[in-house]
């Protein structure tokens, strides 16, 4: 049976592969934790790899469908608790989007969406949520609620900047709510910041800030990321 870390390792590898070979700029499927309302397009891949100061990581690979459906599979240390930093929890998410009026002044979208624990996981999670995108020239303003399998309703939220005086440079913020594995406290609030470099036409590099509730500020986890596009069709 292949260790969890190692996939990992794999995947990041495969994923500076994937950059390569894309052919635009990137328009991930989420902010750090939080989706974004617009589905990928059609026939698009989307690969997220990356990893942790703490040993551990994430890897995403996401396909859109007919520019309003979404399917993925992410591996991530998001849930992780204090005490198994390094710990990995496979999951598999649906997004169902409404794109909006394409000839309306401000572009906006929603969608809802599910994400479950897959088979075989020492810990089972599950969520279902409800997003909206709207876009405000160079900002993007993300809303919406989401409720884990166990708990109630709790909001979810981020902001997207496309700074002018640095076109390559994006900041993104987003705050969500989220379980920790193994226990069996409610949903605590989980935040994450930072900044997305478009490295090449065809590929970005981000560096991210993760910070949870319970957790003291030096208590942080430190991000690198990987993003990537195909077209498979």
């Amino acid at each position: 049976m292949l260790h969890p870390h190692a996939v990992l390792a794999a995947a990041v590898a495969t994923a500076v592969s994937a950059v390569a070979a894309a052919q635009e700029p990137v328009s991930p499927p989420r902010l750090f934790d939080v989706p974004v309302a617009p589905a990928l397009r059609d026939g698009r891949l989307h690969v997220t790899a990356g990893l942790s100061h703490r040993g551990g990581g994430t890897v995403a690979i996401a396909a859109g469908l007919g520019g309003v459906a979404e399917v993925d599979i992410d591996l991530s240390d998001r849930l992780a608790a204090a005490d198994e930093p390094r710990a990995l929890h496979a999951t598999a998410g649906f997004k169902l989007a409404w794109p909006g009026a394409r000839t309306s002044a401000i572009p906006a979208a929603i969608a809802i969406g599910v994400r479950k624990s897959l088979a075989g996981q020492r810990d089972a999670v599950a969520q279902a949520f409800g997003i909206a995108t709207i876009a405000l020239g160079a900002v993007d303003l993300h809303a919406g609620i989401g409720r884990w399998a166990g708990d109630r309703w709790r909001p979810l939220a981020g902001v997207v900047w496309r700074t002018p005086r640095a076109p390559r440079t994006t900041l993104i913020a987003d705050v969500a709510w989220a379980p920790e594995l193994g226990r069996s406290e409610p949903a605590q609030w989980i935040a994450h910041w930072g900044a997305r470099y478009r490295a090449f036409r065809w590929g970005a590099i981000e560096l991210g800030v993760r910070h949870r509730a319970g957790r003291p500020f030096d208590g942080a986890t430190v991000l690198l990321r990987v993003h990537a596009a195909v077209d498979w069709r």
